[in-house]
């Protein structure tokens, strides 16, 4: 059974002394610590290392964030203990911006191994706070319900049961909501420092119900040199009408993922109804990614389709000119040997007739392919969406371009076609090569 529950924040962050720095792991809000957190960071692993043992902690918890894994790894060092990542343990941000986006969420512990060994990426966390923020009262809850069911957990298992102290490392508001769940007393003043520890230890009263009594100082800097510092409370909060002010998301256009409290998985029946509802949100969010890559790529279509039927308008009106000009052939000048010309003409007619149609037919086939490949393109595009959008692209402007190149080289054929029926005229008879 958990008897011994330590809190602490992170240590103090580079951001507080520069706006000059960048996240290694690229998540947004995630900046690490300065060289002053690092220092007090291996100052709470030293005290830490010092409690009696029964305080000591043989589990450790951090949150995702940068800042909280650089301030756990000292500890996970000194004490031999692995880091469990817990989104659980996130920092708090109050509901975003409409139309901001989302709030950031860190990677999974497979990732984050890379920069920090000691992680054991085999924990998998069980709460996920909610991407579009959370309410004074929403964090809280969050906290509530995620410590109850780590303590459980924790004691059900068959591999963690034995633990009996564990430290979780986290945020000012985290931390300050855990502290008030444990003690159950939500207005309790607190106000958390960088590095600053609460020690809870469970007891039980006189109805055989239990409770956690703080030990020593709630959220404790007394054993780092400079004391209590950068401490935040929750009358920090920006209150407008009872409500926390909002704050602008970061992250567009990405998935919000679950969000709440992870099954058991030794529940099978629990587990089926968060699959079930994870897999509704991720169709949910597809869906509509699809609708908008789909009606972005509507107008690439449309635009193709177009430009094809300017193409086949342009040819047609060629060809009526073309037609025009039959007929203004085919009408015998005065003095002409009708017999003849009309030889001539029905010879020269009907070969060019023939051109005419085939001419026409091409051109239909042509805008026929237009059509097929265009077809083809959309869809392909609805198929395979944005991974495709840029072959299309190429395709459709490939195959307009083609098609000019067809239209011309048949247009130029053509032109060379009456020449040498005009050349039959002035010459009166000829033998035309189509």
């Amino acid at each position: 059974m958990v008897q011994t529950i330590l809190i602490a924040r992170h240590g103090f962050r580079l951001s507080w002394t520069t706006n000059t720095w960048t996240s290694p792991t690229g998540t947004k809000k995630d900046p690490p610590l300065a060289a002053y957190g690092v220092t007090q960071a291996a100052d709470l692993a030293k005290f830490i290392k010092s409690l009696p043992e029964e305080q000591r902690p043989t589990l450790l918890f951090s949150s995702p964030y940068y800042r909280c894994l650089q301030t756990s790894t000292p500890s996970s060092e000194i004490l031999g203990l692995p880091i469990y990542v817990e989104h659980g343990l996130s920092e708090w941000y109050s509901p975003a911006v409409p139309g901001t986006g989302l709030h950031p969420r860190p990677h999974d512990a497979a990732t984050l191994r890379q920069y920090f060994p000691p992680i054991d990426p085999s924990w998998e966390s069980i709460y996920y706070p909610d991407r579009h923020g959370e309410t004074v009262e929403g964090v809280h809850d969050r906290c509530a319900e995620f410590l109850d069911a780590l303590v459980a957990r924790i004691e059900q298992s068959p591999t963690l049961s034995k633990h009996k102290s564990i430290l979780l490392v986290s945020h000012a508001a985290t931390c300050a909501a855990l502290v008030r769940h444990l003690v159950n007393d939500r207005e309790l003043p607190i106000r958390v420092g960088t590095c600053t520890l609460s020690i809870l230890e469970r007891s039980g009263d006189s109805s055989g119900k239990s409770k956690w009594i703080a030990q020593g100082t709630i959220a404790s800097g007394d054993f780092l040199p400079g004391g209590v510092e950068r401490d935040w409370g929750f009358e920090d909060a920006v209150i407008k009408g009872g409500e926390v002010i909002e704050d602008p998301g970061v992250v567009q256009k990405e998935d919000p993922g679950f969000s709440g409290l992870v099954p058991d998985k030794a529940n099978e029946a629990d587990l089926e109804l968060f699959r079930a509802a994870f897999a509704s949100v991720k169709s949910k969010n597809t869906k509509k990614k699809n609708a908008e890559f789909l009606k972005k790529n509507q107008v690439l279509v449309d635009d193709a389709r177009e430009q094809a039927e300017a193409m086949k308008l342009a040819g047609l009106a060629h060809l009526e000119q073309l037609t025009q000009g039959f007929e203004s052939i085919s009408q015998p000048s005065i003095g002409d040997d009708l017999s003849e010309f009309a030889e001539l003409v029905g010879d020269r007619s009907a070969s060019g007739r023939e051109l005419f149609e085939t001419s026409k037919l091409s051109l239909e086939d042509l805008a026929a392919d237009y059509e097929k490949a265009f077809q083809d393109a959309e869809d392909e595009g609805k198929s395979r969406l944005q991974k495709r959008a840029g072959r299309r692209e190429k395709l459709r402007r490939r195959t307009v371009r083609h098609g000019y190149q067809i239209l011309e080289r048949g247009i130029e054929e053509q032109k060379a076609c009456w020449a040498k029926v005009s050349l039959c005229m002035a010459n009166g008879s000829c033998v035309v090569d189509y």
